[in-house]
């Protein structure tokens, strides 16, 4: 895709959902500048942007009180050993387990409980709509999601058992991709694209229950154009897994989907991989897992995957990323073993 392939003045629409632990409404500044000057070395008239937002919905306060009750209990057991125990032997890996585990729990819960799960949808709902309604004569959308946020644009696109009245309807009929009985709103806004990011979906799924059927209908409704979906998942990231088979697709789906996995050439990976050679895979894992979940907004990499595969398909694009991600490597290596040395050096 060109700027010939865009009639004047025209741009696409690409939307973001975040994922656990977020706080902050800049979230996806990297990714958004990456993706604004991939489109400009393309030739391709800029986008508009919107970082939807829905952690404010939940209370802070829930993960603050279990960790807590997580520290009186372990003062506890420490004044009944009188000291005598380590409380990091007693409770190990607590550092990851309040970053990464806890916040992650507690998100992923409080969505699933109807009240919260409701406000978080009505408030991606107002926004997606009002995004587009800013911008009225756009004719693409594209969604990018990352973790959690992965299982909230599932739930809402293909969830069946809500009532008529919930938010998740209400971006269907926006987009002319709820039931044949419900009219359009918004005539012209076609999706064309959804990315998700270290997504848990695969595993999630087991609960919600959503038919691979109701998938292949919902892509039907983008006809002709192929709905394009793609699943990024990093090598270490141990929330994210692959979709592919359990779609059960098949030649007559309306859906171009394929699961891609990445990792980063980074001092972390050459450290990880250290670690796994000497079969430490637990030393390995709290090495990489929670920066691998975290960092996809950041990476170059996917920045070029969705740039490549979702907005442009233009393949020097792929040469581009790749001759980047060599070149960071091999810097990022090389400062890295300058630094241990000098450090050697000192002893």
């Amino acid at each position: 895709m060109s700027y010939i392939d865009f009639a004047i003045g025209e741009k696409m629409l690409i939307f973001f959902i975040h994922g656990v632990a977020t706080r902050n409404t800049d979230y996806a500044k990297p990714l958004q500048k990456a993706l604004s000057e991939g489109l400009l070395q393309n030739h391709c008239p800029p986008a508009h942007y919107k970082a939807g937002f829905w952690g404010d919905v939940l209370n802070p306060l829930d993960d603050g009180t279990i960790q807590n009750h997580i520290s009186t209990d372990l003062h506890n057991e420490m004044q009944k050993a009188d000291g005598k125990v380590d409380v990091n032997d007693l409770f190990r890996y607590r550092k990851i387990r309040e970053e990464f585990i806890s916040p992650f729990v507690v998100d992923l819960m409080s969505y699933l409980t109807p009240t919260r799960g409701r406000a978080i949808r009505q408030k991606l709902a107002d926004q997606l709509i009002g995004f587009a309604k800013e911008h009225p004569n756009e004719k693409e959308l594209h969604i990018v999601c990352h973790s959690l946020g992965t299982v909230i644009l599932w739930d809402s696109l293909f969830q069946s058992r809500y009532h008529a009245n919930d938010p998740a309807l209400r971006i269907r009929q926006f987009l002319g991709l709820g039931d044949c009985h419900t009219p359009r709103m918004a005539s012209q806004l076609r999706l064309k694209s959804i990315t998700t990011m270290g997504s848990p979906i695969l595993y999630m799924n087991t609960m919600l229950g959503i038919k691979p059927e109701t998938i292949k209908q919902f892509a039907q409704k983008n006809a002709p154009t192929p709905l394009k979906w793609l699943n990024i998942i990093h090598a270490s990231d141990v929330i994210a897994y692959p979709l592919r088979s359990s779609l059960k697709m098949d030649s007559s789906w309306n859906l171009r989907f394929e699961d891609k996995f990445v990792k980063w050439h980074t001092k972390d990976d050459v450290l990880q991989q250290a670690a796994r050679t000497l079969s430490w895979d637990a030393a390995a894992m709290a090495l990489s897992t929670q920066k691998a979940h975290c960092n996809y907004w950041e990476d170059p990499q996917v920045q070029h995957l969705i740039l490549s595969q979702q907005l442009v398909d233009h393949e020097a694009v792929n040469k581009s990323a790749h001759s980047q991600a060599s070149e960071d490597y091999f810097e990022d290596v090389k400062s890295h073993l300058k630094n241990q040395l000098a450090g050697f050096l000192q002893m």
